[in-house]
């Protein structure tokens, strides 16, 4: 018979085996898995694959955007991206496109997208901190630090504007001039659409009056019943309308505009960019990858369009064709072009003239590839 001693010796090498074993399955499951490649890790559930077309409204709460830089061990980054709204091609290609072909893993990141109910709800998270990072107009990035935000501009992915003031195609406007006190339809008051219909009215002598709708919908049922005689949008969002004859372009407003330009840009708050600068590295990284892959391969792009909007393939076409000669992949950042945006936003009062910022405080260059 076994004595008392032995029997506890037994149970002790077999409690050792078992740990042994434990500890193998671990360390050999961690190792399959770390061996992955990008495109493996599965899209976040409030990030939209290719058929998604919902756009989301404010959300009532926010990922933190203070986060830790990428791992070396291979593992991603969690990191929040805004948008101002989904619907604009200018915004929801490069993000769908970034997800879908993995780029943003391929820079350790995993990008939820957060997107809001028009620009000033952007702006406003951006400056209570409840998001790091917006995709936004380089001159709502002046106008917010004139007025006292601290965010920057990290990188120029859009060098020209597509906003157009746009009619119902039944309409008896036919030019600019026949606008003159007429009613244009905006989602707010403080966005890029009465900034640049208030431009193009200066400059060409005119009075718009405005009324504001919250989206881009209540804007289209405004113009459709008569109640406003035109939007000014992008031409990308209303595609579907202009295609099937229920829209038609009167004036595209980069006419008012001066040149160089800058249109859209990345955008960083200032406490983001000093504790998270490998991370805006690896973002610049992606974005420029991802904007560069948009005009390469115009196919995948336009079956983007197509899945997004759910509309046919001449809609694609137009969409991708309105902001094709946009596009700036090195998201290199021209002072000039900034200077030129700042400029204008005085001018017609967009911005308060009253102690202004200077173009040297609403960008860094630090993150973009040399």
């Amino acid at each position: 018979m076994f004595s008392l001693k032995q029997a506890i010796t037994g149970i002790t090498i077999a409690i050792i085996i078992v740990i042994i074993v434990v500890a193998g399955a671990i360390v050999a499951y961690y190792a399959i898995s770390s061996q992955s490649g990008p495109t493996s890790h599965s899209t976040s559930s409030s990030t939209p694959t290719l058929a998604s077309s919902s756009s989301s409204s404010l959300s009532s709460s926010f990922s933190s955007p203070t986060i830790v830089s990428a791992s070396s061990s291979g593992a991603l980054t969690p990191v929040t991206i805004g948008s101002a709204v989904a619907f604009s091609e200018v915004y929801y290609l490069p993000m769908i496109i970034a997800q879908e072909k993995g780029f943003w893993a391929q820079h350790g990141l995993e990008v939820t997208w957060q997107k809001f109910n028009g620009g000033p709800a952007e702006t406003a998270a951006l400056a209570a901190g409840q998001i790091g990072i917006g995709l936004t107009g380089c001159g709502v990035i002046f106008d917010a630090v004139t007025r006292g935000i601290g965010i920057k501009n990290i990188g120029t992915y859009m060098n020209t504007t597509e906003f157009s003031i746009i009619v119902a195609s039944n309409s008896t406007i036919k030019t600019l001039n026949d606008l003159n006190g007429t009613t244009l339809a905006v989602t707010s008051t403080t966005g890029l659409e009465q900034a640049y219909a208030q431009i193009v009215a200066s400059k060409n002598h005119l009075h718009f009056n405005y009324v504001t709708t919250g989206g881009l919908p209540n804007s289209l049922a405004l113009v459709e019943s008569g109640k406003a005689q035109a939007l000014d949008f992008t031409v990308g969002s209303v595609a579907s309308q202009i295609q099937s004859g229920l829209l038609r372009n009167v004036y595209n407003d980069s006419a008012a505009l001066p040149t160089p330009w800058a249109e859209f840009c990345i955008a960083a708050t200032n406490n983001f960019i000093q504790s998270n600068p490998t991370v805006l590295k690896e973002v610049d990284a992606a974005f420029s990858q991802t904007i560069q892959f948009i005009l390469n391969n115009p196919s995948f792009a336009e079956q983007v369009v197509l899945n997004f909007t759910k509309s046919n393939s001449n809609v694609a076409s137009l969409v991708y064709n309105s902001v094709k000669a946009s596009w700036n992949p090195s998201l290199s950042i021209d002072a000039t072009a900034l200077t030129n945006v700042d400029n204008v936003y005085l001018k017609y009062g967009i911005t308060p003239n009253t102690n202004p910022a200077s173009v040297n405080q609403t960008y860094t260059t630090e993150f973009l590839q040399s």
